[in-house]
């Protein structure tokens, strides 16, 4: 074993620093520290920024160094059921599990998105230490989903669930990194724009199967998203009141869909056959043998098919919904209670322009004037000094 020199000690072929806070001593492998064979050079700039730190107050010790991202491990054959918390096959581990711990606490529904990219953040930096994740290696990892043609709406979920790891591990007490690295997200081109005309509307509903006409009135009238429809339990279902309660909204306050008549009729129908027939079946919308509604995507792309609007999706009636609660005066904060948006900037994504608004836009703004100068022509004429459009046509059928 080579001897101390400055803090610095040579141990075969490894370089340790020494060093100490408070009087507690650390010793610390530099090959360890920054994930490569360490020179001697690297071994008194590992240790100037160490002193530097404790000297700043930002060194809580090696443990911040240590912490893993971590990742899913495989479940031992004979292990015990709880063993796998998160997947029958496969424990979540390290940092991720805080993660996953996180999304349970805060009862977050988007769960299942967390799993999946956490999966995919595992497959690149499982094994890694988090205060080894560089702001280049997150840009090298965004390249390589790029090149799995993952579009950017999807890489993004991904860097927000890292995002959040670093956040949990800095953030805890003492802090499990030091340092939080850059994390830019990618521009979203792919923000999908379809909605339906009234007419449209009416025209898949008539083509959809009795038993999913309740599912799309919830979709058309209060932009619920498929999951959140296909959850609603009897329970929530208050028929006296004609309402149903779906709990609270991230700010605590509570969503509630006071139904129309024709669905209040429906659900009323729906309640005294399932009574009779299925006592125990606490699913509100079901198939007509009784078993409750998972997934409908061949039903609705026939219907679609049929009505002459191939192609269009389910979620469309989600922008339906916020469009129209916009053009009926619905003030934000009520249309998003109803369709479940959590923020303003996701819920102006869902309000959708149609040419119709925009020509309805022009008409309003013509009256305006009217009602403010008495005739459009003359304000026309005053404030741009244009022509009107009956005095352009004029001129070119002289020309």
């Amino acid at each position: 074993m080579g001897k101390m020199r400055d803090g610095i000690r040579l141990r075969g072929d490894k370089y340790w620093i020494k060093y100490s806070r408070n009087g507690k001593p650390y010793e610390e492998s530099v090959d360890k520290a920054i994930g490569r064979h360490a020179s001697y050079t690297d071994a008194k700039d590992l240790k100037k920024k160490r002193e530097g730190a404790i000297a700043d107050g930002r060194f809580f010790g090696l443990a911040a160094e240590k912490t893993e991202f971590g990742g899913f491990r495989e479940v031992p054959d004979g292990a015990p059921h709880d063993y796998a918390r998160d997947d029958k096959h496969y424990v979540v581990y390290g940092m991720v599990r805080e993660l996953i711990d996180d999304y349970r606490l805060n009862k977050r529904k988007s769960i299942d998105r967390a799993l999946r990219s956490s999966w995919e953040l595992a497959r690149r930096f499982e094994g890694f230490r988090l205060a080894r994740i560089t702001t280049d290696q997150i840009k090298d990892y965004k390249i390589s989903r790029a090149r799995e043609k993952m579009a950017n709406a999807s890489i993004n979920r991904e860097l927000a669930a890292l995002i959040r790891i670093f956040h949990l591990a800095h953030s805890s007490t003492p802090p499990k990194v030091t340092a939080v690295p850059k994390i830019e997200m990618l521009q979203e081109n792919n923000v999908r724009r379809g909605f339906f005309e009234h007419t449209e509307y009416l025209a898949i509903r008539n083509q959809l199967p009795d038993y999913l006409l309740p599912v799309a009135e919830c979709g058309y009238v209060y932009g619920s998203r498929k999951e959140e429809i296909l959850s609603i339990e009897w329970p929530m279902v208050d028929m006296i009141n004609g309402k149903i309660n779906l709990g609270e909204s991230k700010n605590g306050d509570p969503r509630i869909w006071y139904l129309t008549p024709g669905l209040y009729q429906t659900l009323l129908d729906y309640k005294m056959r399932r009574d009779k027939e299925h006592p125990d079946q606490k699913k509100v919308f079901v198939h007509p043998d009784g078993g409750p509604i998972k997934h409908f995507r061949k039903g609705w792309a026939a219907a679609c098919r049929r009505a002459g609007l191939e192609g269009r999706l389910f979620h469309d009636l989600r922008r339906t919904a916020v469009r129209n609660m916009d053009l009926a005066g619905v003030s934000r904060k009520v249309a998003m209670l109803v369709s479940g948006h959590k923020t303003e900037s996701v819920y102006s994504r869902y309000r959708i322009v149609a040419e119709s608004d925009l020509s309805a836009a022009t008409t309003s703004m013509m009256d305006y004037y009217r009602q403010q100068s008495g005739k459009i022509d003359d304000y026309q004429k005053s404030v741009t000094n244009t022509v009107t459009i009956e005095e352009e046509k004029e001129r070119r059928e002289k020309v």
